[in-house]
Order: structure tokens, then sequence, then C-alpha cells
């Protein structure tokens, strides 16, 4: 009104309206959008990200331990680290991350993800006559085991480390291969290690085409193993791509961490001991 006088008082909403319309469709004016918003900023998994690709390793931890206060280590994983692996995964495919980002960001989700299993771990024991720690009892040899292969990348290993934390308390014997792993030497490592699951890491967005080719080979040689694919983070057509993993030799595909491992505790029902040799 001070600019324009009367006319300006009556073109500031509709101009108004206009900025935030263009904020919404087009992404290098989404700022107007977050000006004009009384929403938050950003939610826990941005933060943690952002923190992340600052190399601001004390934040990016204290995020963690004050999410993990009030959620379990299961949603910690889903809800803001695995989020983490997506954004990086974008960042990656589009050039926007530097060498010292992309390696500090993989270092530090491993290092915090060796944290919380080891605390996790401590809080497991319980203490005895004397009033010290003791180690609960020793449970007994896992008999299913499960080879966790990722896709394409370190950005899948990492991934299949936090999965393989969630199966640290169950009756799986777990091991997670290197991302260096030809198709040929995982399905060789599956037959040396007597392994009776598989579980296929494939971080979103992409990794289908690698996917469903590990699939077809693990198929093709061993006929009963179980094959669980792990399409982490996926957000389009999930039916269609389901469909296409599954006639491609997959049991069962999850979009989440812990979709993942309930569909290993319902298939672990279905074999016992190593698998096929």
């Amino acid at each position: 009104t001070w600019v324009w006088g009367p006319i300006g008082l009556v073109m500031a909403t509709p101009l108004t309206v206009c900025l935030v319309v263009l904020g919404k469709h087009v992404p290098q004016l989404k700022f107007i959008t977050v000006l004009m918003s009384d929403q938050p900023v950003a939610d826990t998994k941005m933060i943690f990200y952002q923190r992340l690709l600052a190399m601001d390793r004390n934040e990016a931890v204290h995020i963690v331990e004050e999410y993990i206060k009030d959620h379990s280590p299961e949603q910690v994983y889903d809800e803001v680290m695995l989020p983490a692996l997506n954004f990086a995964r974008l960042d990656r495919e589009r050039d926007n991350l530097t060498d010292e980002q992309d390696k500090f960001i993989f270092e530090e989700i491993r290092t915090i993800v060796a944290n919380l299993e080891s605390k996790q771990s401590g809080s497991a024991r319980g203490p005895d006559e004397s009033g010290t720690l003791a180690e609960e009892s020793v449970p007994a040899r896992p008999n299913v085991r499960i080879l966790g292969c990722p896709a394409r990348d370190e950005i899948d290993e990492a991934a299949l480390l936090m999965f393989q934390h969630l199966l640290n308390s169950t009756r799986f014997e777990t091991e997670v291969i290197g991302d260096a792993k030809l198709a040929s030497e995982v399905v060789a490592e599956a037959g040396e290690k007597q392994t009776s699951l598989v579980c296929i890491a494939a971080v979103q967005p992409g990794g289908l085409a690698n996917t469903r080719y590990l699939c077809k080979r693990l198929r093709t040689q061993f006929s009963d193993i179980k094959i669980i694919v792990g399409l982490w983070g996926f957000s389009a057509d999930l039916e269609a791509t389901r469909k296409s993993l599954l006639a491609s030799g997959a049991d069962q595909v999850g979009t989440s961490l812990l979709e993942s491992r309930d569909q290993i505790g319902n298939l672990s029902q279905l074999v016992s001991g190593p698998g096929p040799s």
C-alpha cells in the first residue's frame, strides 16, 4: 500500500497467491513457499541429512540421540537414516555430492549404526547378585542363514547394515557381503555358505535392473532358496514393480526395513537349518 497506494492494497493478495503457486510448481522458487508457510522448514530426516552434507558429525549424532529418546531403534533406521540414504542416492545421481561429502555420509552412517548396536547390546545385560553387570544366557546358534546382497553400491550396503542390526535379536545368522561382488560371486557365495535366505537391498531410486538380474541368477542356481528384495524408500508404482520382481524369482518385496524384517520372519518358517550347498 505504501509503494503502490490503493492499487497495491487490492493487488497484494492475488500477487501473494501467485507467488505461492509458483513456489509449489517451480523448484527454483520453492523458497517462496517455505517463507509463506507456517509449516516447519524441514523434518528430522531432512535436518539429519543436511548435517551429514555439512559434515557436522556431532550434530548428526545429536539428532539421532534425541530422536531415539522417543522412538525405537527400528524407527530411527526407517524414519531418519534410511531416508538420508534415499536423499544421498538422488544427490549422487544428480552429481550434487562432492567426494568428501560422499565418503563422510556413508562412513558416518556406518559409525552411528555400530554405536546403536553396541548400546542395544549393552542394554541386554542385567545386574547379577553382586550388583555388577553380567551377560544374559547365550542363545542357541542361529539355524537360519541370511546373506545380505547390495544391488549396486555402498548405499545399499549401508542400508543392509541397518537391516542386519534389526535381525540381531532373532534366530538369524546374517552376513552382509561387500558391494564390489559380481552377480556370479554372490551366487557362488550363497552356495558356499549354505544360505537359506537372501536379502537383496536396492535403496531407491533405481537399481531395479540389477536387482532383477541378481534374482534370476540366484533362482536359476537355487530353486529352494528364499529371496527377499528390499526396495527401501520406493514410492512409485509398487504393484507393477512387485510383479516384475516376483517373475524374476523373488519371494517377497518390501519397501521399508520393518516390512522386510517381517517378511523374513514369515519366510523363515518355511526353511530350517542351512540352505542349499
